[in-house]
């Protein structure tokens, strides 16, 4: 072995002396003459057998205190509550014992033993009492099965250790058991959390709770290599593992050597643990208590070579030279950004995405000053020199923002990242050495985070290099300026330097290091636009060119001008802001398939992250009304995709231009540092269209900032804002009312089209922010249909859907109730689906697959209740309501609708009765209404179309709302006195029955009453239920 305790030193020197004996009995050379020749001395051998060096095989009836400690607690005291995986245990000395020739570490469900804390369980460790580096490590285990527990045999990096905390220190997790059917081994490595990794390997080729199996690891200088019962299953190389690690305060964080850090101590540990990350928690607890066995645990090494633990593989077990390599070769990623050398240095120097550097300095009224000065053994250094207070920054020149990424944040500090800088102090008069060097970084005063550093500790009159760890600078002492925590994602500053008092120094050399498993460091920030294709295809990023796909030729191709089912070449348009651009024609063969400009290799759009996708498209030719559909693809076969964004019907002849924020795309699914395509086509059945595109790009900015999209909707906020997820062949885009009219004179609106799909084919709408109920839990949804067609809203979050029908007569107003039914939950998103169950068709008939909708808003709570009485009391006939006698009615009027029962002002034509109902629509809503109840449910066995008769002085809309059925329908009067109006509900009633019946006039248009009394003034009378309407010239 490398490196042992005392105690195992003392263990070893009896076996290694009667080795020691042996070699000298047998060789040692030999000087006499030999006949025949000289005999030479023996090659030293390169292969043995391991050797056991030690053994615990917990004979007698307690623990070895010279091998084991037995660790209390729940990881508080590690720093680590619930031991970093949040286990429910707390572990206990009463729970490992030794008995019949096994440690016994038990788990128990004990609420009474420790407060606090439903379970108790065991764990030892042999830290400072047996440590090792290299060898072969096994033991005989027998573990407990049951939901929540979580049994291990396992090594740890022995404290104090060169690689420092974990993972940078090291694991090897020999078996871990925490689910059915299964059995894990692991190689944790890295840097610290959270930029640690690990490798793992589930064997289920044995049932590690039926007996005793042995469990081992063979751990050498190029290999970790695992076992049970014989069989080696998993192999790790060392070209997979590495440390990156905090060395010293000079140093700073380095990358270990090559077997690192599996070249140092490691020690043993045994326990069970209880709920936790992996097991998740108990749910049966007649599994307790639970007992893992362990009949022994020995240590083994190769004698051959100690140092290494090399040439004693296959001497106990057999290994599998071919499992090493389902194990792929690591590496941490490192990156260093240099901020000054000699003088300031340009980020991302030489790229896309170079950004200047400058200096921002604090003089405190004259007492600060800084200039750069020849450094004796060449080159420049920032001299600083203070009569006290006053600072130098690292910033942006333009005063933008830095963001520094996987590197920590006030919250959670640790990371991998450190500041290194060569400094030197002038010693003498102008140093106060009692004085302190701070440190800093801010995202805006008073935002700072802050650490210090000694001015009498640094290099003093010579040049030494001093490495600042940025998760020191995150614990430190933040809000000492009284602000907020710094945000990392928006500093001002990269660095500043302030002396606390005054100092005379100089800084050269400095840089910003990161490492581990994933990118860190200062992220890139695009100043100039990535061009997809500008007069040309930008060929040196987007190697693929323009690429055409068809389910005719069943592939890819790049030759536009083959005849295929998409061709398309190069024009020059002439024209100001577009000159050469790309036409594309979609031919009428009937076959499917899209275009794109592609690349070969994955293309970073990181860079561009708080930038937007910009091209310009212009439509020449759509005779079948097909929308366009954009979206941006991943590598092939990636499965990274925004999915299919639709730009809607775009109008003829018209350059449109397109942004969407990156972070949209972000939103809709797409990696953007795996980018493989930017796809432009006319639905993926596109027939018979031609269209030019242009200018295609991704800006470093935003040109305008999307709005949050919150309920209310109205669809007038810049197109950007809104972010649809379309699903199954829904495809939904803001674009133009088709209809503008008294129910909706709004100019944008919501078009959705139901393609050849999934039957349930649809849409969400994402919204910024959860949706408030507190005005009440019933939708209005304006909707334009050109048929009757069924409309199905669902509530995100909550999974809540309602359905309602349109009549198909344009726009109409629906209502969606979901009274009593929301909850507590988010909603986060709205869904429509339209003719739920059947599949859409709008590649062929988009008439009849086309909708729209508009004004999205909360009015309040249930349609049937609320609002003013009319005559108090009322008694109606579950069949006829002609508003005669003496009875009562009950009107319940809401947003500015008042309605009640008045002698007839108009006996004429068809209505000569004494009384009607009146509706007066005051300002208020523009959906304000009035709902008579019914004292008795409606049924509907006789028929399910009404008639009434309505009295207007002009063309006014009537919408009739069954509450009970939720179903509603509208028909238009003429203007002409009384009418007879029919709203026939045949096969919309669905076995409900009606509660009451709501009345809307002109919904949509908010009323007036109160000034234009003639105009908003409507009569009503005799509501009766018959089988159909007949012939009554309103009908719906």
């Amino acid at each position: 072995m490398k490196s042992f305790s005392l105690q195992m030193e003392a263990f070893y020197r009896p076996l290694l002396a009667g080795s020691l004996l042996v070699l000298a009995a047998c060789g040692g050379g030999n000087d006499d003459a030999a006949q025949g020749g000289e005999l030479a001395n023996p090659v030293a051998p390169t292969s043995g057998e391991w050797r056991m060096v030690w053994e615990d095989s917990f004979e007698g009836d307690s623990l070895d205190p010279a091998n084991w400690e037995i660790q209390l607690g729940d990881g508080t005291a590690e720093g680590i509550p619930g031991w970093g995986n949040n286990e429910l245990q707390y572990y206990a000395s009463d729970n490992v014992r030794v008995s019949d020739g096994n440690l016994i570490i038990e788990a128990r469900a004990d609420s009474a033993a420790v407060p606090g804390f439903d379970f108790t369980s065991g764990r030892i460790r042999s830290e400072g009492k047996r440590d090792f580096t290299f060898g072969r490590i096994e033991a005989s285990i027998q573990v407990p099965a049951g939901q929540g527990l979580w049994s291990a045999f396992w090594l740890l990096g022995t404290d104090p250790s060169i690689y420092g905390e974990w993972a940078a220190k090291g694991e090897i997790d020999i078996m871990e058991k925490f689910l059915p059917d299964f059995f894990t081994s692991a190689v944790h490595f890295g840097s610290v959390a959270p930029q640690n990794e690990f490798v793992s390997q589930a064997n289920d080729s044995i049932d590690p709770t039926d007996g005793f199996h042995t469990y081992a690891v063979e751990w050498d200088a190029e290999r970790i290599r695992f076992f049970v019962d014989g069989e080696n299953f998993y192999t790790v190389g060392a070209d997979t593992y590495y440390s990156y690690y905090f060395k010293n305060g000079e140093e700073g964080f380095v990358e270990g050597g090559p077997n690192a850090p599996f070249d140092q101590n490691q020690h043993i540990l045994l326990n069970i643990a209880v709920g936790g990350n992996l097991p998740g928690n108990p749910d049966d607890l007649s599994v307790f208590p639970a007992q893992m066995l362990v009949d022994y645990v020995r240590v083994y090494e190769c004698p051959i070579d100690p140092a290494t633990g090399l040439g004693c593989e296959d001497s106990i077990d057999p290994v599998n030279p071919f499992v090493t390599f389902e194990v792929p070769a690591d590496a941490p990623v490192i990156t260093s950004s240099t901020l000054y050398d000699d003088a300031l240095v340009p980020l991302f120097a030489g790229t896309d995405t170079e950004r200047a550097l400058d200096f921002g300095v604090f003089d405190n009224s004259g007492a600060f000053t800084l200039s750069e000065v020849a450094r004796d053994t060449g080159g420049m250094a920032i001299e600083i020199l203070t009569s006290g207070g006053g600072n130098v920054s690292v910033v942006d020149p333009d005063g933008a923002t830095f963001r520094l990424v996987n590197m920590g944040s006030p919250e959670f500090p640790d990371s991998s990242a450190d500041f290194k800088f060569d400094i030197k102090v002038i010693s003498g008069a102008d140093t106060d050495q009692a004085g302190m060097l701070q440190v800093r970084i801010d995202s805006g005063f008073p935002d700072v985070a802050v650490t210090e550093l000694a001015i009498a500790d640094l290099p003093q009159d010579e040049w030494g290099q001093v490495s600042v760890p940025l998760r020191d600078i995150l614990s430190g002492d933040a809000g000492a300026f009284g602000g907020d925590p710094v945000d990392m994602g928006a500093l001002v500053s990269l660095i500043t330097f302030e002396p606390t008092s005054a100092a005379h120094l100089r800084i050269d050399n400095l840089r910003l290091d990161c490492g581990g498993t994933a990118f860190c460091g200062i992220e890139s920030r695009a100043v100039t636009p990535l061009v997809v294709f500008d007069d040309n295809v930008a060929d040196s990023t987007w190697t693929r060119g323009i690429v055409g796909f068809d389910t005719e030729i069943g592939g890819d191709y790049t030759d536009g001008a083959a005849g295929n089912h998409i061709s398309w070449e190069l024009v020059d348009t002439g024209e100001e802001g577009f000159g050469v651009v790309i036409e594309t024609t979609f031919d009428g063969s009937g076959a499917s398939g899209v275009t794109f400009i592609g690349s070969e290799q994955p293309v970073d759009l990181s860079a561009w992250a708080e930038g937007e996708l910009a091209f310009d498209v212009r439509v020449l030719s759509n005779p079948n009304d097909h929308p366009m559909i954009y979206k941006v693809d991943g590598p092939p076969g990636s499965g990274i995709s925004t999915g299919d964004q639709s730009l809607g019907l775009l109008p003829i002849g018209e350059w449109q231009t397109i942004r969407v924020p990156v972070s949209g795309l972000i939103t809709r699914g797409l990696d953007i540092s795996q980018v493989g395509a930017f796809v432009l086509f006319p639905t993926f059945s596109g027939q018979e269209v031609v269209y030019q595109w242009d200018n295609v790009r991704f800006e470093s900015e935003i040109s305008a900032q999307p709005e949050p999209i919150t309920v209310p909707v109205d669809f007038e906020a810049l197109p950007v804002s809104y972010s649809f997820v379309n699903f199954e062949g829904g495809n939904t885009a803001i674009g133009p009312n088709p209809s503008v009219d008294g129910v909706n004179g709004s100019a944008s609106v919501a078009t959705m089209q139901k393609f050849a799909g999934a039957t349930f084919a649809g849409s969400v709408l994402q919204l910024s922010a959860p949706v408030d109920f507190s005005a009440g839990e019933v939708f209005s949804i304006k909707v334009f249909s050109s048929r009757p067609a069924a409309v199905t809203f669902k509530l995100e979050g909550l999974d809540i859907e309602d359905v309602v029908s349109t009549t198909g007569s344009g726009w109409e107003v629906l209502t969606f109730d979901f009274t009593g039914r929301t909850g507590a939950t988010d909603v986060s998103g709205l869904t429509f689906i339209v003719d739920n169950g059947t599949a859409g068709d709008a590649a062929n008939d988009p008439q009849n697959w086309t909708f729209h909708f508009d004004d999205i808003e909360i009015v309040g709570g249930s349609t049937g209740g609320g609002g003013d009485s009319g005559d108090g009391g009322g008694t109606t006939a579950p069949s006829t309501t002609d508003f005669e006698g003496t009875g009562t009615f009950t009107f319940n009027d809401f947003e500015g609708g008042a309605a009640s029962v008045i002698a007839n002002p108009a006996i004429e034509g068809i209505n000569v009765s004494a009384q009607v109902g009146q509706m007066q629509k005051f300002a208020g809503a523009t959906f304000a209404g009035s709902t008579l109840i019914l004292d008795e449910p409606v049924g509907f066995t006789s028929g399910e179309a009404y008639t009434m008769k309505v009295w207007s002085s002009r063309p006014v809309p009537v919408l009739f709302k069954l509450e009970g059925v939720n179903q509603e329908l509208t028909a238009n009067h003429g203007g002409t006195g009384w009418e007879l109006m029919c709203f026939d509900f045949t096969g919309l009633t669905g076995g409900s029955s009606a509660t009451g019946i709501t009345l809307i006039f002109d919904n949509g248009t908010v009323g007036a009453a109160e000034t234009d009394p003639d105009n908003w003034t409507f009569l009503f009378d005799d509501i009766v239920l018959g089988e159909s309407c007949g012939d009554t010239g309103g009908d719906v």
